[in-house]
């Protein structure tokens, strides 16, 4: 899973009120999370979180979860998304290449040596779990003053187009890039196959980006930094859009001002859309899987500490939330915040009313005869993991790449994907 690590002051600063170690070591498991370490030297706390929470993989999304947990702020955090005039055009040639871009502004924003290391976490996790390596969803984090918009989102030759990428001082092609750079090599496999590379530019044709591979020298963000241009690109609308709310909500944290960026192309919209999702959650059918004799409002307290504004309307509960929650698919999902907002340690313990014995599968029986006797007969078992990579098993086995049932949420590189054959 993955461990976000941050300093405890700049987590308290966030948190606007003082919160012992001690008492982030109680609380932060209750959340769903583990602390995985605290090392008093530095200060630095280290934090594992479930995969299906990509808003938490910062320390800016962190204190926003723990202030409405902790009880220092209550339901929905709301923040304000103003308009910009600038316009982002998508155009038809890159339908066929990497097809969706959304893009936001972060204005008057201060860039402190921690809000940049955060980023540089935050934008690497999301790339390596939900963005599948870069393959599903990339992100570029710019200097909005260096380049001039109108931007322009599109597919070129790769021999057509050169520039600074960052980490270098000298000028490459697109195809050079893929060859020579550092990340060209590490991510070529994405655009492997492609006669065309995407390309983002501004109106001067300046290039801010080479998505998903690398951005330019030209927009690099530092300390200076006032106004930042976020694009998300990548092969699912909801993804990237997703993962533009989460960095972009993770610098409003540090007091950036959000605005919007008008997309233009096969599906124009305003982005990002921060706009609360609205569910509807059965208190009865709550109560029977939690076990529970909560209360309409009784659930909806539970919920306003877990980020949620809530109303009890009947029988039912009527649900806001956050925009940036990308792992709510059912109705159970909020039930399960349900649990957590109420605290895991309100449920008690019980001890089993029956007691029950179990015995061995004939079929468990007859592999044990079978695995003796081969065993006997001088074979060697090799007992190997069910998740595999599609490196390991394709190209180190010098084989085609085929289908795979791929895991949505990979706890590593290692492991990306089920095996395709028990060899």
């Amino acid at each position: 899973m993955p461990v976000v690590t941050f300093a405890y002051d700049d987590l308290i600063s966030l948190l606007g009120r003082e919160v012992s170690v001690d008492a982030l070591m109680d609380r932060v498991p209750q959340l769903g999370a583990d602390v995985h370490s605290y090392d008093e030297g530095t200060g630095e706390l280290s934090i594992e979180f479930f995969p299906d929470r990509p808003d938490l993989y910062s320390v800016e999304g962190a204190a926003r979860a723990l202030r409405t947990f902790l009880g220092l702020q209550s339901g929905l955090t709301v923040y304000e998304v103003g308009r910009s005039d600038i316009v982002l055009t998508l155009e038809e040639s890159i339908k066929a290449v990497r097809p969706y871009m959304v893009a936001g502004v972060i204005e008057d924003i201060t860039i402190t040596d921690e809000l940049i290391r955060s980023l540089m976490e935050l934008q690497e996790k999301l790339h390596l779990t939900m963005g599948r390596k870069r393959s599903k969803v990339s992100i570029g984090i710019h200097d909005l003053d260096k380049v001039t918009p109108p931007f322009t989102y599109k597919a070129v030759d790769p021999d057509s187009v050169s520039f600074v990428p960052l980490a270098k001082t000298e000028s490459m092609s697109l195809r050079e890039i893929l060859e020579r750079h550092e990340k060209g090599v590490d991510y070529a496999f994405i655009l492997e196959g492609k006669d065309l590379y995407p390309l983002l530019v501004d109106s001067n044709g300046e290039v801010l980006s080479f998505p998903p591979i690398i951005n330019g020298v030209l927009t690099t963000v530092t300390t200076e930094t006032r106004n930042v241009f976020l694009d998300v690109t990548g092969t699912d609308l909801n993804a990237i859009s997703g993962a533009l709310n989460i960095v972009a909500t993770a610098m409003a944290e540090r007091g950036g001002k959000i605005r919007t960026v008008t997309v233009k192309g096969t599906q124009d919209m305003v982005t990002p859309n921060l706009a609360p999702r609205k569910w509807t959650v059965s208190a009865a059918e709550a109560n029977s899987l939690l076990g529970t004799k909560l209360d309409g409002a009784g659930m909806a307290a539970a919920l306003g500490k877990m980020g949620f504004d809530a109303a009890a309307k009947g029988s039912e509960l009527e649900v806001l939330a956050p925009a940036w929650r990308l792992d709510l698919i059912h109705p159970v999902d909020i039930i399960e915040d349900v649990a957590k907002g109420y605290g895991y340690e309100m449920f008690g313990r019980e001890l089993p009313s029956q007691q029950t014995f179990g015995s061995e599968l004939l079929s468990t029986k007859a592999s044990d005869v079978a695995r003796q006797l081969m065993v006997g007969y001088g074979y060697l078992e090799a007992t190997t993991l069910t998740l595999s990579s599609e490196e390991d098993q394709f190209d180190r086995m010098r084989l085609p790449r085929g289908e795979v049932v791929e895991v949505l949420n990979p706890i590593s590189e290692d492991h990306t994907c089920l095996r395709v054959s028990p060899a």
